[in-house]
């Protein structure tokens, strides 16, 4: 059996449901098109990342693991480094010394 629900206070939580899904549906939308491919993004490895930060490969492993690198990123069972955000790392620890 259907429990009765007065006029007026299904409406207000139909209109509170709506604007939920309306919101959800807006953030899905931006979070779409902010993953946009980005034409001048580039991938390096972790040797590279290495290289460029005078650290071992297993340093980079390990930091990347714990969250720390901000410019890896996970491709499948991967991970790779963007070349760009390397560099606005570096920048900023330049800055900060």
């Amino acid at each position: 059996m259907r429990r009765q629900v007065p006029t007026g206070e299904g409406d207000a939580r139909i209109a509170d449901a709506l604007a939920t899904i309306r919101r959800g549906i807006e953030d899905l939308t931006a979070a779409v098109h902010g993953r946009a491919p980005q034409p001048e993004r580039i991938l390096i490895s972790r040797a590279d990342v290495a290289t460029r930060l005078g650290v071992p490969q297993s340093w980079v492993a390990r930091e990347q693991r714990r969250g720390r690198l901000p410019f890896a990123k996970r491709m499948g069972r991967k991970f790779v480094y963007d070349h760009g955000l390397l560099q606005e790392y570096i920048a900023a620890l330049t800055v900060a010394r």
